[in-house]
């Protein structure tokens, strides 16, 4: 009788204890069910045909990748590996995307620096802005590259408009000095009429 009272107590200890494996092991069907709908994701992703936005959508995937929860062993294993060979053609797309994106922001970039020793500054800052427009034009370039790339560009820029500010600096004092001898020059002759007129 103790030992049956025992065993009915224990299972009755223990019955919480069922209800929550019980929850943790459909917890960890719906991760595995998720996991094939992100793997499903990434294979539909494989045939997107802007690489642009690809990055993108990679992105997101990869994210709600990593938050996924808790997989059985044996499942979290093979839908790794799956996920893995669906991710890696879409990487090397990427990655050679990017690749080509990184040696034209680095082609533009050579000619924005040549840009200083342009003397024609007006001309130097129209090239500029073209610049500045491929350069938007060429997309993303890799985490590691774009925004070092971009500083060094926009140096260049900002040096090539310094001197079109500094132009019309001189310009303008220039003019002011122009405008200073005119009204000395109106003042005296006005002064010479009146003392003309005066006789």
């Amino acid at each position: 009788a103790l030992n049956k009272a025992f065993d009915e107590a224990i299972e009755k200890a223990f019955q919480p204890c069922r209800v929550f494996y019980a929850e943790q092991d459909t917890l960890r069907a719906n991760n595995a069910l998720v996991a094939k709908a992100l793997i499903e994701e990434l294979n539909t992703l494989a045939s997107h045909d802007n690489n642009a936005t690809l990055g993108r959508a990679l992105s997101h995937i990869n994210k709600k990748w990593r938050a996924l929860g808790n997989l059985e062993q044996n499942d979290r294993r093979k839908l790794q590996k799956a996920y893995q060979k669906a991710l890696k053609p879409i990487q090397v797309r990427l990655d050679e995307f990017y690749s080509q994106n990184l040696e034209a922001k680095k082609a533009l970039l050579k000619k924005a620096e040549l840009l200083a020793d342009v003397e024609d500054v007006s001309s130097a800052a129209e090239s500029a802005k073209q610049y500045q427009q491929q350069w938007k034009e060429i997309g993303f370039s890799g985490k590691q590259s774009d925004d070092a790339l971009w500083l060094a560009f926009r140096k260049a820029n900002d040096a090539v408009f310094a001197r079109i500010s500094e132009k019309r600096d001189a310009e303008a004092s220039e003019l002011a000095e122009v405008r200073k001898a005119f009204n000395q020059l109106a003042g005296a002759l006005s002064k010479q009429l009146a003392e003309a007129s005066e006789m």
